[in-house]
């Protein structure tokens, strides 16, 4: 079952070294930071199908996708290792998640995570506040010439990232999160091919899909601009510092779940890296929500927060234990 979830929760994540000295003139450092918000923009907007490699959120183990980005239709992933989730299709349009496995003849709808993505400026600005993006050395990747853009954090302990960007078309083919000594791979394209009719190409879902079990998952039930907009469903004020640690700040937060099973998810970033606050009450016979939260702590109030644990952003402990302390401190 948590392989399922991993696989499932994979899809819909898919929904962003040279010498200091080399690149000190401002000018440089100006393209290297206008590249970056170009590949920000033209990921979901340049038509093409490849094929990744990407690890499970403990790095773990290795799934190889199929991607295929069709600007006037969406992302349609479909997993083709390991062999136990193989066949797993999701598209996401920007509006619905779709998701089919086959395996256990089920297409789930949802709706689309980036519904609840911040805006693009609103990333741009934090990136401009929290991070020094410079050129770093080329490399080819898939049979594709790339640039590398290294992005620096301004804040201790935040890892640095390195983008490997199509020179041609401003989208990024390996992304790696250096942290505590050590590369991680978000995602590595293995193989490419740009252009409307490849990504197109058998983009709707299996037609064994018709026939699965539906199940419609709900979004949240609520948006939180203030503390006291969740005090209803919830019986207690939301926290939303905005005095946060390391560059991050609140982008959202709603509330999820029914009946007396309810949490608001809180949306944070620093541009780059970002992840959700849970916080929520636990009950005789609710302990909270799953999959179960990490870093779970709680407050003098009887309120929890943890981080959720469907996230790919491999941040040191003492960075989460940070933030999260900040939340406990309540609204400032």
């Amino acid at each position: 079952m948590a392989a399922k979830q991993l696989g499932t929760t994979l899809l819909a994540a898919i929904v962003a070294f040279a010498p200091h000295t080399l690149f000190a003139d401002k000018g440089a450092a100006d393209k290297a930071k206008d590249t970056l918000k170009r590949v920000l923009l033209k990921q979901r907007r340049v038509a093409n199908v490849r094929i990744e490699s990407r690890p499970d959120s403990h790095g773990e183990m290795a799934f190889n996708l199929k991607v295929q980005t069709e600007p006037s239709r969406g992302v349609k992933v479909t997993i083709i290792a390991p062999l136990s989730q193989a066949g797993i299709v999701s598209i996401d349009d920007t509006k619905i998640l779709k998701t089919y496995d086959p395996n256990q003849k089920r297409l789930i709808e949802m709706p689309s995570p980036t519904l609840l993505q911040p805006s693009m400026e609103w990333r741009i600005k934090q990136i401009d506040k929290n991070y020094r993006v410079t050129f770093g050395r080329g490399d080819e990747i898939a049979g594709q010439s790339v640039r590398e853009l290294v992005l620096r954090p301004l804040a201790e302990d935040m890892p640095v990232r390195r983008m490997f960007v199509d020179t041609n078309h401003d989208i990024a083919l390996r992304y790696v999160i250096s942290t505590e000594g050590s590369d991680r791979m978000v995602f590595d394209t293995k193989y490419i091919q740009f252009g409307t009719a490849a990504a197109g190409a058998d983009f709707d879902m299996p037609a064994a899909a018709e026939d699965a079990r539906h199940e419609t998952r709900e979004g949240p039930k609520a948006t939180v601009r203030v503390p006291e907009d969740a005090r209803k469903l919830t019986g207690f004020a939301a926290r939303l510092p905005s005095n946060l640690p390391y560059g991050f700040k609140v982008s959202g937060a709603s509330v999820f779940g029914r009946r007396s099973q309810v949490f608001v998810s809180v949306r944070i970033s620093d541009g780059m890296a970002t992840f959700s606050v849970l916080q929520w009450k636990p009950t005789s016979t609710w302990k909270g929500p799953r999959p179960e939260p990490r870093h779970v702590i709680e407050d003098s109030y009887g309120v929890s927060y943890g981080v959720s644990s469907v996230q790919f952003e491999p941040l040191p402990d003492v960075v989460i234990e940070e933030l999260l302390e900040a939340f406990r401190g309540g609204n400032d």
